[in-house]
């Protein structure tokens, strides 16, 4: 009796490997855009901040004309000491600009945090334009000054009454997109560029959005600072471009509208939303402006005088040839006829 067959026993089955988890670092353009809730998420993430329009960046030029403060600038700064003298800069700012509607000499009688006085700014190119600031120098060059001229220090009432003479509308500065619509409300007949709110929309570049109350008059003031919200947010979308191609193959917010590269004469080059700026210098969307040109030589097809010379050589060239040729088939031919007349004279002799 046969004891019946064992069956064949598979192999153990053994789970693969459990693959380790990888971790990608996130993108920092990335990190900053998700920290631009504040100034210290923003700088405690090493990127830089722009406390006038609230936008947190990779560094400090990505915004241009803006105040930016970066981390990176100060490393024996804590991010809570920096942001503590940014909000006591912007205390200043809203001190100095209430004193807008005085006159020079309260302005500057105004004593800043650090004990420094308010200083009083004249816009000579702007129909005498007067504000008052913190000191420092703005986009357009103008500087503030201590000292106040006979007639500025002593206006009449009625001449401080006139608020043509004066920023109001920089009260509402310093509050991003929400100064936008108490800003194109205001008596004072403000205008809305990039988070800023100015006398008008002659003192800043002609490619910069500018958007003014009474310059659309079917549109609200909330459909206006809307519009302007998006500009804004393509403005810093471009200028955070610093290549070529990557400037006009970005769509802006329509998804039809690409960035434009700009170059001045200087050579300086940067990425923006299109258009012409102060300078002249405008803004090219097409791809072709990003090629680089090279040395290749220009080639041409010859002009028919060039033909007719070529011509005239070559068959000035075959005549020669053709001279040289029979020339040399006499010399043969005379040559034959010496060798066989002395070969008949040595028969004969």
């Amino acid at each position: 009796m046969t004891s019946p067959p064992v069956p064949a026993t598979d192999p153990p089955v053994t789970s693969p490997p459990t693959p380790q988890a990888t971790t990608t670092a996130p993108d920092q353009d990335a990190v900053c855009q998700a920290s631009a809730t504040d100034c210290q998420t923003c700088l405690g993430a090493s990127c830089a901040w722009f406390p006038s329009v609230q936008a947190c960046e990779l560094d400090c030029t990505g915004l241009a004309d803006t105040e930016c403060f970066a981390a990176s600038d100060s490393p024996d700064v804590s991010p809570t000491e920096i942001c503590q003298v940014i909000a006591t800069a912007a205390q200043d700012r809203e001190l100095c600009a209430a004193q807008d509607a005085t006159d020079c000499a309260t302005c500057l009688a105004t004593m800043q945090s650090d004990g420094s006085p308010c200083q009083w700014y004249v816009d000579p190119d702007n129909g005498g334009l007067s504000w008052c600031g913190t000191g420092t120098c703005n986009m357009e060059g103008i500087c503030g000054s201590q000292t106040c001229d006979d007639s500025a220090a002593t206006q009449e009432p009625v001449q401080e009454e006139d608020t043509s003479s004066s920023n109001p509308c920089s009260q509402f500065n310093g509050y991003g997109a929400d100064g936008c619509p108490p800003c194109l409300s205001s008596s004072d007949k403000c205008a809305w560029s990039i988070d800023t709110c100015l006398p008008n929309c002659d003192i800043i570049a002609d490619d910069a959005p500018c958007f003014h109350a009474d310059s659309r008059p079917n549109t609200t003031i909330g459909e206006l600072c809307d519009l302007a919200s998006v500009n804004t947010q393509d403005a810093k979308l471009c200028a955070r471009k610093n290549y070529c191609f990557t400037c006009t193959s970005t769509l802006q917010t329509d998804e039809k509208t690409p960035c434009a590269w700009y170059k001045d004469e200087a050579g300086n080059e940067w990425c923006g939303t299109g258009g012409c700026d102060s300078n002249g210098v405008c803004g090219e969307t097409d791809e072709t402006v990003c090629q680089v040109p090279t040395e290749t030589p220009v080639t041409r097809a010859p002009t028919v005088a060039e033909i007719i010379i070529d011509d005239t050589s070559a068959s000035t060239s075959g005549a020669k040839r053709r001279q040289s040729l029979f020339s040399w088939r006499q010399y043969n031919v005379g040559l034959a006829v010496t060798v066989l007349l002395l070969t008949m004279v040595g028969v004969v002799y």
